[in-house]
């Protein structure tokens, strides 16, 4: 059974978006076995209007409820904590969308979304839980 995740950027090349204000999320499939691929680039639009605003989240949310992670350079914690409510892991991270995508396939079972709840001041969690040291070759 084949996983897919979203991929965050404006030029398909580097991940290089904020989850709130991205438009397009470039969807992979990653197969048991093979190699991954672009399937489709998903048009989400920017919903939210401002740094301070969460409208609009729930709609993004909703158009990416067949993906298990999303990968984009930055997220907030309540975006963040929306994508884990639904299942759907995120990760900022900063750097070429193949090399992301390599890496998520090497590591992505490491990542979970309660990893998510890692930011979070009332919980414990080593430094293996961040979801960017999964993605961080060894």
């Amino acid at each position: 059974m084949s996983r897919r995740i979203a991929v965050g950027s404006t030029d398909g090349v580097n991940i290089d978006t904020h989850f709130g204000k991205t438009e397009i999320f470039h969807i992979y499939e990653i197969p048991d076995n093979g190699e991954p691929s672009l399937v489709e680039k998903r048009v989400v639009q920017s919903l939210v209007n401002d740094e301070c605003s969460h409208t609009g989240l729930d709609g993004i949310i909703k158009k990416l409820s067949d993906v298990e992670t999303v990968l984009v350079r930055q997220i907030g914690e309540h975006a963040a904590d929306l994508l884990a409510t639904e299942g759907i892991t995120s990760v900022s991270i900063a750097c070429p969308v193949e090399r992301a995508v390599k890496r998520y396939v090497q590591r992505g079972k490491l990542l979970t979304p309660p990893v998510l709840e890692s930011h979070r001041h009332d919980k414990e969690y080593s430094r293996e839980d961040c979801p960017m040291r999964a993605m961080k070759k060894i």
